[in-house]
């Protein structure tokens, strides 16, 4: 594991049913201003939060070198608590051994992946801010075809991405 990969922090929260409002309140009650304390006491230097089955909501941080994760983890763990009665169905928790995904993506694209989802994350908080100042192209199926161009995705390619990716969900809601 090299220095970039052990630098990772990841809160766990298992979440409730969510309402038509439950993202946004997430992200502008609890990830929004615990991001943005984090980057203004410069302990951080990338985010991202995933959405996953259980329900859960993971929001991962990278620390800033010399930075002390204790200290890191108990920020987030103090913060998801004043949102827990509301929004979480059991506390939160740290995960000891997130990794950075470096399994999943390799050593010589984690970097890349975790800037991706560091934009993405900041996006959907942006979005989350300001719902109704969207341009009228402003949307993920906008971004994820802009995506996809960018890589030399035709239409066609396009479509059959998008039928791949349904199969592929559908088996998953299949298996839970």
């Amino acid at each position: 594991m090299n220095d970039f990969t052990r630098r990772w922090v990841q809160i766990e929260m298992p979440i409730k049913p969510a309402s038509a409002s439950f993202h946004g309140e997430l992200l502008l009650k609890y990830v929004s201003p615990v991001i943005r304390k984090l980057e203004q006491q410069g302990q951080i230097d990338l985010f991202h939060f995933l959405y996953e089955p259980g329900p859960r909501f993971l929001l991962r941080v990278h620390l800033c070198v010399q930075v002390k994760k204790s200290k890191v983890e108990q920020l987030l763990l103090v913060e998801a608590n004043k949102i827990a009665k509301r929004l979480l169905s059991s506390n939160p928790y740290i995960q000891k051994h997130y990794d950075g995904d470096i399994k999943s993506f390799g050593t010589k694209q984690q970097p890349f992946v975790v800037k991706y989802l560091d934009i993405c994350s900041r996006l959907a908080i942006l979005d989350a801010k300001n719902p109704r100042v969207r341009g009228k192209d402003f949307s993920r199926f906008k971004l994820v075809h802009l995506f996809l161009n960018e890589w030399g995705n035709n239409i066609a390619d396009e479509a059959v991405f998008h039928c791949q990716a349904l199969q592929e969900r559908i088996q998953v809601l299949v298996s839970q």
